[in-house]
């Protein structure tokens, strides 16, 4: 009898495994909903804070979008919990538009007895701040799902359909494993005790500001999104290991390697050095690898009188120049941004060897790295690889580059 059913029961196993390995998706894989900037993921974000049932964590630099504002009100008054993060020195000081949302949303959690909404504060006349912004674009979702971007929750970085706004990229990732990690950090970042973040919703006053405008009818939401396999995610932070962690895939890249950034500086801040990145690009280039480099055309950012500096046309130059000399397969442009419809990159990513995909909030310079907090994922596996890798071959062409891709990858 026993013999029956060892035999029963390894016949039963072996079928599972059987299955198992007969199926197109490993049972590892992380689930990926994509989305980008700025066709749809303003419709991935409204997605992911609807579907929350009991807690929302959302650490943001810029929050002054009216929709992503009222999904989040929406929430705390069905009685989700809802714990948020903002900055709150950003560059150009706190605007209306964000003073307004913050207060509906303070209003909402009084009302509702429950959630906190803190501020990353200090500098002035108070502690030193741990980080020279909280630069970090995520939510955590029920302490299972990750949504993380290159995007404020702003009009530009996630605009309504038919909108201009920002290139950039964002996904919302179904691993509980990763959303914890975020939710450590985010303790972390939260934490009152280091005297750089007040919570709103313990007393302290808000700026002034004009009344939150009257909620608009919520724009039209995709009902379903592309749900892609990845076999794993990383995350990575600044100022802790993100460097090290982008140059190890930079370093150990074999195949190609294509990049799209807001900034890319090739100087080390004020070190009189070159940045490691930059080295580190030209160093893959130089192994033979196939490189592009897709930047801002800061431009975009000019005002009368007082031209935007040109950070991104002299990484430009030096790329090209070196390839020139050298004769390597790179190549580095500066954006087209009327062609590609956007209105500049403010994208943070790169696409290495057909499987790897960064998502993030990192410019790359040294402040970002070194003095900022940012969050960022590495994404393994080919199919969100080829995703963004089409994205990115149309706003190269766009921008004028010829059709030079170094894989077409098969998902």
């Amino acid at each position: 009898m026993i013999n029956f059913r060892v035999r029963k029961l390894t016949t039963l196993l072996a079928m599972s495994l059987a299955l198992l390995s007969a199926s197109s998706i490993p049972v590892w894989a992380i689930q990926v909903k994509v989305a980008d900037a700025p066709d749809t993921n303003l419709a991935l974000t409204l997605e992911a804070i609807r579907s929350a049932k009991q807690l929302l964590q959302i650490n943001i630099y810029e929050l002054t979008s009216v929709d992503i504002v009222n999904a989040i009100a929406a929430q705390i008054q069905a009685g989700v919990e809802v714990e948020l993060l903002i900055e709150g020195q950003p560059v150009g000081t706190l605007s209306a538009a964000a003073q307004s949302a913050e207060n509906h949303l303070l209003k909402s959690m009084q009302a509702a007895g429950k959630g906190h909404l803190y501020l990353m504060a200090g500098k002035t006349g108070g502690p030193a701040r741990r980080f020279h912004f909280d630069h970090a674009k995520y939510t955590i979702v029920d302490s299972s799902q990750l949504l993380i971007g290159s995007e404020n929750y702003s009009p530009t970085g996630n605009p309504r359909p038919g909108s201009v706004g920002n290139r950039g990229w964002e996904v919302l990732l179904n691993d509980a494993d990763l959303a914890r990690k975020f939710q450590a950090l985010f303790k972390n970042d939260t934490a009152t005790s280091f005297g750089d973040v007040i919570d709103l919703t313990a007393g302290a006053p808000l700026a002034p500001s004009r009344p939150h405008p009257r909620p608009r009818p919520a724009p039209p939401t995709r009902s379903q999104f592309q749900i892609l396999n990845a076999d794993q995610a990383f995350m990575t932070t600044s100022p802790d290991h993100s460097v090290n962690d982008i140059l190890a895939q930079l370093n150990g890249a074999k195949i190609g390697i294509d990049i799209e950034l807001m900034t890319f500086d090739s100087q080390w801040g004020n070190t009189g050095g070159n940045s490691p990145l930059f080295d580190a690009v030209m160093a893959a280039a130089r192994r033979g690898l196939h490189v592009r480099v897709l930047l801002n055309d800061e431009s975009a950012f000019d005002k009368p009188g007082h031209p935007a500096k040109r950070t991104n046309h002299q990484t430009v130059d030096l790329f090209n120049q070196a390839a020139l000399k050298e004769g390597l397969k790179l190549s580095a442009m500066i954006s087209n941004n009327p062609a590609m419809g956007v209105d500049y990159i403010h994208n943070k990513g790169a696409l290495i060897d057909g499987t790897t995909t960064l998502i993030s909030s990192i410019n790359w310079d040294f402040n970002s790295f070194t003095a900022n907090r940012e969050t960022a994922v590495l994404i393994v596996g080919p199919q969100v690889f080829s995703f963004y890798e089409s994205l990115y071959q149309k706003d190269w062409l766009a921008s004028g580059g010829r059709n030079a891709q170094f894989r077409s990858p098969n998902p």
